[in-house]
């Protein structure tokens, strides 16, 4: 990352897409870096980014909003021609650039690219991928959750499902971080016969959270296909647990009082299928809520903190993952009276 040329983070987002049009480029889009003799324009409805025949000749372009693992990023895109001695990489990063997730577009076959991840500069073995022709319009996708990383393809206009072309479960991105989208464009020291052209059509971004089904048949098929939201009416019980009609039962946690800058940790909680959790801190003293989450109960993803002041303070908290666990980080002051209680809902 161009650390002397930082971009103002303008906000964190849940789902987005830049298409290019009007000024979503000046709005959505900072240009870190503009290689010798390289171009970026803006056209009515898509980028383009023109390679030169420069040698060493880079180009960097990254995002302004931010998000976090697990999410789905787009790519909507071609490219005018596959040459050696030049790259184009289209990848989810963090702050320092150490951490990432990428589609490599290099060599001389309009078939193939190279899939890549990192965790702290240590990267995993690179994937060979076979991809619809790059010099069509066609989409590639990151699925990246905090376990398997999916480098995922599809046709564009096309009746045919998304296909899966390789996957990863090592040195992933740390999913505690923010992530931006950038696009790099990169001659190498020998430089390109011609220059090449990189068009996106749009680049999106879309949270886990905001998927409406996680069917098997969807998410870990080698062939995905697109699950359907699945509404149950009139039913009392789900799994013979969850209880529609009374939103779940209260659960008290811990009435235990803390000393000052004390934590309160609990055990990890299944969330039997629910989607919202009410917490209610009753404190003499403030202090800090977090609810942490995770896939597996061991591996935790960190949320922001809710602040609490003295009294009762209830937050509703939505549930991205299968278990969650509650943490609670007490202010300079011992309490006197202290409880967390909790309610599921559907």
């Amino acid at each position: 990352m161009d650390i002397e040329n930082p971009v103002i983070k303008q906000e964190f987002i849940k789902k987005w897409r830049s298409e290019f049009g009007g000024n979503t480029f000046e709005n959505d889009w900072a240009i870190l870096q503009l290689g010798t003799n390289q171009f970026v324009t803006n056209e009515p409805s898509e980028l383009k980014i023109r390679s030169g025949v420069i040698p060493n000749a880079q180009t960097i372009i990254l995002s302004k909003k931010t998000f976090t693992i697990p999410c789905r990023v787009f790519f909507i895109y071609y490219l005018t021609q596959r040459i050696a001695n030049q790259s184009f990489f289209l990848e989810v990063v963090d702050d320092s650039g150490s951490h990432y997730a990428r589609f490599n577009l290099s060599g001389t076959s309009n078939t193939s690219a190279i899939g890549q991840t990192a965790n702290s500069w240590i990267v995993s073995n690179d994937a060979s991928l076979t991809i619809p022709n790059s010099s069509l319009y066609s989409c590639l996708e990151l699925d990246l959750g905090i376990d398997e990383l999916k480098f995922v393809s599809k046709a564009i206009d096309s009746i045919v499902t998304r296909s899966v072309l390789a996957i990863r479960n090592r040195k992933l991105p740390n999913p505690n971080l923010e992530y931006y989208i950038r696009i790099r464009v990169a001659n190498n020291s020998t430089p390109p016969s011609s220059s090449t052209d990189l068009f996106l059509d749009s680049v999106s971004y879309q949270s886990y959270e905001l998927i409406s089904a996680d069917i098997y048949t969807s998410r870990n098929s080698q062939s995905i296909s697109e699950s359907l939201p699945v509404a149950v009416v009139n039913q009392a019980n789900i799994s013979g647990s969850v209880n529609i009609a009374d939103g779940g039962q209260s659960v008290q946690v811990t009435t235990a009082n803390l000393a000052a800058n004390a934590t309160f940790t609990s055990g990890s909680n299944n969330a039997n299928g629910r989607n919202t959790l009410t917490i209610t801190i009753v404190t003499s003293s403030p202090g800090t809520l977090y609810v942490d989450q995770s896939i597996n109960g061991s591996t935790w993803l960190f949320y922001p903190g809710l602040e609490c002041v003295a009294g009762v303070n209830t937050f509703d908290v939505y549930l991205n993952i299968s278990s969650y666990r509650i943490r609670y980080i007490n202010g300079n002051t011992a309490t006197s009276n202290f409880a967390i209680y909790t309610k599921g809902k559907i």
